[in-house]
């Protein structure tokens, strides 16, 4: 890819291929709620180093432990977990990102026509800054989705993502504010149309930036 000045930007130290796997436990209480053990392991490989010359390739594990709930009224249904979670670097010189998991997907609905969805994430991200392995971002979102029609679905929601950076003293934090509107032209084929507002912020500086996108499309489900 060329840059401004005509140099040639190669994004090769990005490509990487990510294994992943995981097993649950859940212990049924009946009545749609339930608690839930749960071990993941993940193995990240990349191609090519990093600037800096070490690779950013690595081995993770995650342990969670969440209370799962779907009762039989389904006004208010979802999971939420808590745990642990760790990321090695295969260089020494790499600092070890670790740290507590949070994650929630709790669904909310409050009348026939509105529904709310508030959703938590935790995820270990690469980063190939110099010294730095990565770090563990964390986001938070809301969402609430209503029926104009039977076929015409309005949607509104907010994203908020903080990633320190180990090893380096960044942090990128990023807000989006998104619209949307779903036409349903029958049981497979949907018109879609999706407004986000993107603020990004960085304690680097000169790295801030407002990104408006929008997208029209159809959606087809078989």
């Amino acid at each position: 890819m060329p840059s401004l000045a005509g140099t040639s930007i190669s994004n090769d130290a990005r490509d990487f291929l990510a294994r992943d796997a995981a097993f649950r436990t859940t212990w049924d209480f009946g009545g749609g709620f339930g608690v839930f053990l749960e071990t993941g392991i993940d193995d990240r490989s990349y191609h090519t180093p990093a600037a800096d010359g070490l690779s950013r390739s690595s081995t993770g594990e995650q342990y969670r432990a969440g209370l799962a709930f779907a009762p039989l009224s389904n006004i208010i249904r979802g999971e939420v977990s808590l745990g642990w979670g760790r990321q090695r670097p295969n260089e020494a010189a790499l600092p070890e990102l670790d740290g507590v998991l949070i994650d929630a997907n709790l669904a909310w609905r409050a009348s026939p026509l509105t529904s709310f969805l508030l959703t938590a994430q935790s995820t270990f991200v690469d980063s190939i800054a110099f010294a730095s392995s990565g770090g563990l971002a964390r986001q938070l979102g809301l969402e609430v989705r209503h029926a104009f029609q039977r076929y015409l679905i309005g949607s509104a929601g907010v994203r908020y993502t903080t990633t320190p950076y180990a090893g380096i003293p960044l942090r990128e934090t990023e807000l989006i504010g998104e619209l949307g509107l779903d036409y349903y032209l029958g049981p497979t084929t949907i018109l879609f149309g999706r407004y986000q507002h993107i603020a990004f912020d960085s304690t680097l500086p000169a790295s801030q930036s407002d990104t408006d996108v929008l997208r029209l499309g159809v959606r087809l489900r078989y």
